[in-house]
């Protein structure tokens, strides 16, 4: 077994497909931990060859970096199975469609908002962020109908407006993932529930359940997340 030197971990498995965990921050900017940046999977990917199992246990990141890394997947010369091991939120969610099979394991969870960031400047330049906001936001609607097979860009985009977060078994039936697995779902370590504004209750008391990933070590057991600051940035932000 090789593990590539990447924020998110490559390992390399004789006899069966390689696995990527993808348990981190989408993009390389100003993430605590440091983030996954798209140039660099994109370049580790490239020295994997054949079927890949991507674990994905992440509350979202950059749009574009997430959208050039579910691209890379999505090109990527072999079978893709994409696993979400606990959240696969914002942008995670997309890269969670990249794969020819998706699987939700159980007590999983995804969650879809609309594309949100910061802005200074003037009138003329707060309007042109929100209109490129609604386009990044349409743009991302489309995929989610695309890959899902029902629906339309609108319908999606109505429940991004709305935050919609999803349990494994809703997730399947809405098409966001193919099936349910095995195994026990984790939160991504950093994970503050109080970030998002519009979980339903029922959602909130399951990820309070959730066991949550450590850097270097085994998932622990808490009744809250740890600390995490809401999004914001540039455009894009998801």
């Amino acid at each position: 077994m090789r593990i590539y030197p990447l924020k998110c971990r490559i390992q390399a498995r004789s006899g069966g497909p390689a696995r990527i965990d993808v348990y981190d921050d989408i993009g390389d900017g100003d993430w605590p931990g440091g983030g996954t940046g798209s140039k660099e999977f994109a370049a580790q990917l490239a020295a994997i060859k054949g079927d890949i199992d991507v674990h994905v246990n992440s509350a979202g990141g950059d749009v574009f970096q997430g959208i050039a890394i579910a691209s890379a997947l999505s090109a990527h010369n072999g079978k893709v199975t994409t696993v979400v091991d606990g959240l696969a939120a914002s942008i995670a969610s997309v890269i969670a469609q990249a794969g020819s099979t998706r699987v939700m394991a159980p007590g999983s969870m995804m969650m879809i908002h609309d594309a949100f960031g910061a802005a200074v400047g003037n009138e003329a330049e707060m309007r042109a962020m929100a209109d490129t906001l609604s386009k990044v936001s349409a743009n991302i609607a489309g995929m989610y109908a695309e890959r899902a097979g029902t629906g339309t860009a609108g319908s999606w985009r109505a429940l991004m407006r709305a935050e919609t977060w999803y349990t494994a078994a809703e997730a399947v039936e809405a098409g966001l993932a193919d099936v349910i697995g095995g195994g026990e779902a984790v939160l991504p370590g950093g994970f503050d529930i109080a970030a998002f504004t519009a979980i339903p209750g029922r959602i909130a008391a399951q990820l309070r359940a959730l066991a949550v990933t450590r850097r270097g070590g085994p998932p622990r057991r808490s009744p809250r997340g740890g600390t995490r600051r809401p999004r914001g940035g540039g455009p894009g932000q998801a």
